[in-house]
């Protein structure tokens, strides 16, 4: 009888922890603080966080060879400068996307081409204002670019 109700246990705990993994597999939400936190998504993966007053919904279209999403502002204020960027898993960069005031409210599209990368996984961020890494539109102080004429971090 013991040895049946610790098989039970077992199953329903098995149960609930690949329920668990269903539900944060597909899509990665909340609010993070800080720009990068370093989550790895397959090509599969929707990306879905608010930081810094930014929501960045962002999804790769395979047939495209493109990232595809958007950007809204959800703060209470103006945000400043707000763009994207994606790091592939083979080591390039693409973006920043060009950088875009956002009123209140506002979304805006996103899209940075990967046209011609291999790569199995991604991470990405919305930046906002000034970024520590001292790049802009063209890139790292218009070092390493990568193909699409973009930064790329050593």
């Amino acid at each position: 009888m013991k040895m049946l109700k610790l098989k039970v246990l077992g199953t329903a705990l098995l149960i609930q922890m690949i329920l668990l993994g269903a539900c944060f597999g597909q899509e990665h939400k909340g609010e993070k603080h800080g720009e990068e936190d370093g989550t790895q998504f397959t090509q599969q993966q929707t990306y879905n966080v608010i930081k810094k007053g930014v929501r960045l919904i962002l999804k790769y279209n395979k047939s495209q060879e493109t990232f595809i999403g958007i950007m809204e502002n959800v703060s209470k204020k103006k945000v400043k400068r707000a763009r994207v960027e994606v790091h592939l898993s083979n080591g390039v960069e693409l973006g920043p996307s060009k950088p875009k005031d956002l009123k209140v409210g506002e979304k805006i599209k996103v899209t940075l081409k990967a046209k011609g990368q291999v790569f199995k996984t991604w991470s990405t961020h919305a930046e906002v204002g000034s970024n520590e890494h001292g790049h802009g539109e063209g890139g790292e102080k218009g070092e390493h670019k990568n193909r699409e004429g973009r930064g790329e971090h050593r």
